[in-house]
């Protein structure tokens, strides 16, 4: 059941990426900001899948990267630029209302939502100043590499480019992110070893959604028509 659910985020992640594009450059940047805040939300749930322990957020991670991609692609530099610290922005208000939500006193009649308010978005500090910090440095990081991919293949192999990028910088994502928010943030992740085995997990789910990501995305250069501005 969770594999049939991945593939259809894959599907639903890419297909909005691509729709949002049509639309509109606002719109593409509107759904990267929607899921710079849901990969915070949605980090704390852990699932099963092929055998392997991994998050919920790491198809949404991928999805961020793809669509700074493609808004990079079709608009520039500079725009993606932009989309990042808005996109960061929108995650930093997040944190602080989530926080101000779980500080509300609830009605005696409604303490078991505020409860499972209380366990969805009381993460730890360490985890969401760790989550941001590495947003801001890897997606700078992918903008530049593919800016730089863009210069080296002169806008061809759009297949190749976004590979070549996400890959690098997904990389980079799951390890800062496993040594910056979750070694030895308990008994859990104490060990290295274990820290090391999240890095292969998260890295090789991710390594799933580029690989089935990508090609769909590349359609892109069929069904749309966007002059880079």
């Amino acid at each position: 059941m969770n594999e049939l659910v991945f593939f259809l985020y894959i599907l639903i992640i890419s297909s909005s990426l691509l729709i949002s594009l049509k639309i509109s450059k606002e719109a593409l940047i509107s759904i990267i900001c929607l899921q710079a805040i849901l990969v915070n939300l949605f980090v704390t749930k852990e699932i099963p899948i092929f055998g392997l322990l991994a998050t919920a957020s790491d198809a949404i991670a991928v999805g961020i990267t793809l669509g700074l991609n493609l808004l990079q692609e079709y608009f520039g530099k500079i725009e993606a630029q932009k989309t990042i610290w808005i996109s960061f922005f929108c995650a930093i208000f997040y944190s602080i209302v989530s926080k101000l939500h779980v500080l509300y006193i609830p009605a005696n009649e409604n303490i078991f939502v505020s409860n499972c308010f209380d366990i969805i978005l009381n993460s730890t500090l360490r985890l969401i100043m760790a989550s941001l910090i590495v947003y801001i440095i890897v997606q700078n990081i992918d903008c530049q590499l593919y800016s730089y991919l863009n210069k080296k293949f002169k806008n061809r192999y759009f297949i190749l480019r976004n590979y070549g990028s996400t890959f690098i910088t997904q990389f980079l994502d799951t390890l800062l992110f496993s040594f910056l928010g979750l070694y030895k943030l308990n008994s859990n992740f104490s060990s290295i070893n274990t820290i090391v085995q999240i890095i292969i997990v998260s890295y090789t789910i991710k390594l799933i959604v580029i690989f089935i990501a990508t090609p769909y995305l590349a359609l892109s250069k069929k069904i749309i028509n966007i002059s880079k501005t």
